[in-house]
């Protein structure tokens, strides 16, 4: 009995070792830039809080009625409805409706928990890649610096309520430390995991996952290149890059099925309102983005223009790591990683252009580059900025390590406390309390933005605005199921009774004693396909409204009007299976390679004096959190 309670707590202290204390710490300090969130029963009231509320709840109605990957969200545009969520990456909205359904929450309550883990992914996330890099003091600094960005939880929560951007850059620096695993330990598991990132960030914002996309493959070339420059490096197995490569491309195949229809069928609705012209004061001088920003209270939403900065703490973190780094180099130090130094190249190159390209001097460049419009406001870039500014902040771990004695002890206790504290700065006053509108379908149909959008987006080129818009609202205020045919169009002794009512799909049992052309009323998009009793009938877009028009003939029959697939569709489904088939085959053929992992895959723990420092700046971080708190 005794052997066996020794051998438990042998395995025990196997397991603990395991663990990283570090990243347990940075998850926690992660949730002072949560606070206005913790501290209050809502929302942020941002410009686009309703509208992804909206979807939210769309979405949710699709799942309740077993449509789990729907394109249709058919309460917008006055109940006519619209292709949302073929065009607008919805996974945001898939994990809310999976909590909501899973754990009993109201759109409100999921989006809080979603909001939530979306800042502790991105204080974790950006320390996992820096760690063994950087190592775990400066993982710890580069995970807190980016999860107090000001662009992450003030400008894209708080100011804007783009939940969705925000879950794409949370997720960011996790497929940045998987990739590099998979670099450095090129494996099946890495692979799979590399490959479903990737899926889920095209999956989370169309947007930024173009941008973040190519930054990442950017960061991969250049590791590549200096790899076959750098002496020590070089003496490495490259094969780790290629296959880094291959998982980034072989996600975006999988992921095909979404980003190919959306590409071939933007003929057929309505996009060119998310290219605005840039409004001058979306610019930033080089002055504005340093300057030390100002604190805001309650639920303030001050100028969106004057949330639009770097962050104090996060250039000034990058520019001493930075020019620490380089003098070490110089000087003749070493890391472990051969690739530390010199990957920080890239981040800076990287970050130069990114500042300028948000200041009026590249104007020009704007209006001439139409990949660059792609983005539409200049102040997206602002998160790349903020992944390439933690990790040049990473590298003050470096510079900490080598100071002597009691100097050592205090730098690293404001090195920690600082990020936290600048993040406070700004948030710590701020109280998210707004409980947000009613979300039923016949609400979305009054307010202005029936679209679930401010431009009205995604509205089918063929359908017309006038349309009665009263016309559904007593329906859906009554609740499913919604009947859609319209009964006035029915010739005399006709009879129409409908059978089932879905988002995406309709049945009715139709009874006439002559021909006659059938007006359902929804909005006609490519895809929608009527059937009677299981065989087709043309369906095309009623003249001047743009609605659902079906010939029929006379007779007893079930029509179905459902919404199908389409030839892009149907090669974007076949792109992403082959791509999910090929992805396994690769696994499986890493699995046998065998590949050896680099020697430094592990980073080193913290010396004793770095851990009383790492903790006695969390307890001051903590402190000033409580300060402020009350």
């Amino acid at each position: 009995m005794a052997r066996g309670l020794r051998m438990r707590l042998f395995a025990a202290v196997r397991h603990l070792k395991i663990l990283d204390p570090a990243l347990a710490l940075v998850i926690i300090l992660s949730l002072a830039a949560a606070k206005p969130l913790l501290a209050g029963s809502g929302l942020p009231y941002g410009h686009d809080t309703k509208h992804h509320l909206f979807r939210m709840a769309s979405m949710q109605r699709s799942w309740t009625h077993g449509e789990y990957f729907p394109s249709w969200a058919e309460d917008t545009y006055w109940g006519y409805g619209s292709p949302l969520f073929h065009y607008y990456s919805s996974l945001t909205y898939h994990i809310t409706s999976a909590l909501q359904l899973g754990f009993n929450l109201n759109e409100i309550q999921s989006l809080r928990w979603l909001l939530l883990l979306s800042f502790l992914m991105a204080g974790a996330g950006m320390y996992l890649f820096c760690r063994r890099r950087c190592g775990r003091l400066g993982a710890l600094l580069g995970g807190l610096i980016y999860v107090n960005s000001p662009y992450l939880f003030h400008v894209n929560v708080h100011q804007r309520g783009a939940f969705p951007e925000n879950l794409a850059l949370s997720l960011f620096p996790i497929l940045l430390w998987r990739l590099d695993d998979l670099r450095d330990a090129p494996n099946a598991r890495n692979f799979i995991l590399v490959l479903l990132l990737e899926v889920a960030l095209i999956n989370t914002h169309n947007l930024s996952a173009v941008a973040l996309t190519a930054f990442a493959f950017a960061w991969l070339a250049f590791e590549g290149l200096i790899q076959r420059l750098n002496r020590e490096a070089g003496q490495l197995d490259g094969k780790g890059e290629q296959w880094a490569a291959l998982a980034l491309i072989t996600g975006i195949l999988v992921a095909a099925a979404f980003w190919l229809p959306v590409l071939l069928e933007t003929e057929s609705v309505s996009l060119e309102t998310l290219f605005w012209d840039i409004d001058k004061k979306y610019w930033r001088s080089p002055s504005e983005l340093l300057k030390i920003p100002e604190q805001f209270h309650g639920s303030d939403l001050p100028e969106f223009a004057d949330t639009l900065h770097i962050g104090i703490a996060q250039w000034t973190y990058a520019l001493v790591g930075l020019c620490g780094a380089l003098a070490l180099y110089v000087r003749g130090y070493r890391t472990r990683h051969p690739q530390t130094f010199l990957a920080a190249v890239l981040f800076f190159g990287l970050s130069a252009p990114l500042i300028f390209m948000l200041t009026p001097e590249s104007m020009s460049l704007w209006d001439q580059a139409p990949i660059v419009r792609y983005l539409q406001f200049p102040w997206r870039l602002l998160g790349p900025l903020a992944v390439c500014l933690a990790y040049l902040a990473s590298l003050n771990g470096f510079l900490l390590s080598r100071l002597s004695g009691k100097l050592r002890f205090a730098a690293i206790t404001l090195a920690i406390a600082t990020p936290v504290i600048s993040g406070l700065q700004i948030s710590g006053m701020l109280v998210w309390n707004y409980a947000g509108p009613n979300l039923s379908a016949a609400a979305l149909m009054t307010i202005s933005a029936t679209g679930a959008t401010y431009g009205r987006e995604y509205f089918p080129k063929t359908a017309s605005r006038d349309v009665d818009r009263q016309r559904l609202l007593d329906d859906y205020t009554d609740g499913y199921p919604i009947d859609k045919f319209d009964h006035s169009r029915l010739p005399a002794g006709a009879r129409a009774t409908l059978l089932q009512n879905a988002p995406e799909s309709h049945s009715w049992r139709i009874s006439a004693p002559a021909p006659f052309e059938a007006i359902i009323l929804n909005y006609w998009w490519p895809g929608w396909t009527a059937a009677v009793n299981g065989s087709a009938v043309p369906v095309l877009p009623s003249p001047g409204l743009g609605l659902i028009s079906v010939s029929l003939p006379a007779g007893a029959y079930t029509l179905n009007v459902y919404l199908g697939s389409t030839p892009p569709r149907d090669v974007g489904a076949l792109i992403s299976g082959l791509g999910l088939v090929g992805g396994l085959a690769l696994a499986g053929r890493l699995r046998r390679l065998a590949i050896r992992p680099r020697p430094y895959a592990v980073a080193p723990p913290l010396t004793r004096q770095a851990t009383i420092g790492v903790l006695l700046g969390a307890l001051l971080a903590v402190l000033i959190l409580i300060i402020t708190w009350f």
